[in-house]
């Protein structure tokens, strides 16, 4: 059993415990997740089945659709409603304010993720220092949010629609938008609806998981990788690296320089580097 699942994390569960589930309908085998939603957070989980835990680094990379809420006049420690929640002082925010704000958070943009977060400072995660009693400075980092728009507005709640690059906090976004307002903001509901090409309204309820199921909707590794350009090889192509061994044949005439996916009867079977005249395995599935 080999491939990728899109499986609609629901509330309160964390994704490790998504994995457990689907460890046990087809244990042995391993099982990852690429991209950790937390407990407070629902949406696309993509969890990977077989050898295609290899491939975790790869789908986060790709870029992510989220639809966070948030509360104006509310903060907590965390960002979110699982710190102790505390009101501030806020006047009315027309929508149009806030529409106008939001292209200053598009883009290139520097952000310092929660002290909260997993982050690691120092050699451990910020989260756990944080939880110590600990102040803990995160860095700011570059972060590519490349769309963003209100899709739902009832002063003080609000809600955006984020396309994002990896690694951007949803939670800091909210803060530093309200902060840009002159007070403060709280995400209280996160829904991933997108990463890759893998999208809410294609994913499989938790309840709906058995081994049956999930044979049947494991998707190829090609909807991971669909960013690489594609080499056709042939079988004894595949059986050469399988033994660990490079390839250099008139297949490099159409390999551009940098990785690309090795295919064979319409599936992923490696992943390839071109270097010295030559189609070097990066993993082979």
């Amino acid at each position: 059993m080999f491939g990728l699942l899109n499986i609609n994390k629901p509330l309160r569960l964390t994704s490790r415990d998504v994995v457990n589930r689907v460890c046990k309908r087809v244990h042995p085998i391993k099982v990852g997740h690429a991209g950790t939603l937390d407990p407070l957070a629902s949406g696309v989980l993509v969890v990977c089945v077989g050898h295609a835990t290899r491939l975790v680094s790869y789908i986060q990379d790709e870029s992510k659709t989220y639809i966070g809420t948030f509360v104006f006049g509310k903060r907590s420690e965390t960002e979110d409603c699982e710190g102790v929640v505390e009101d501030v002082p806020v006047g009315h925010i027309p929508r149009e304010e806030l529409e106008a704000i939001l292209p200053r958070f598009t883009g290139r943009i520097r952000q310092r993720p929660s002290q909260f977060s997993a982050i690691r400072v120092g050699g451990q995660r910020a989260y756990e220092r944080a939880r110590k009693g600990q102040v803990v400075e995160v860095p700011e980092r570059d972060v590519e949010i490349h769309a963003l728009r209100c899709v739902e507005y009832d002063f003080p709640t609000f809600r955006l629609e984020v396309e994002c690059g990896s690694g951007t906090y949803m939670r800091s976004l909210g803060r530093d938008i309200g902060l840009a307002l002159g007070t403060h903001a709280l995400m209280v509901g996160l829904e991933r609806t997108r990463i890759g090409d893998f999208r809410i309204d294609d994913a499989l309820s938790i309840e709906d998981l058995s081994a049956d199921v999930i044979a049947a909707h494991l998707r190829s590794p090609l909807e991971a990788l669909g960013r690489f350009p594609q080499v056709m090889l042939s079988s004894h192509d595949v059986a050469q690296l399988r033994m660990g061994r490079c390839l250099r044949h008139d297949c490099l005439l159409y390999a551009p320089p940098g990785e690309v996916v090795g295919v064979h009867a319409g599936e992923a079977v490696s992943l390839l580097r071109v270097h010295n005249n030559q189609l070097v395995p990066v993993m082979v599935f």
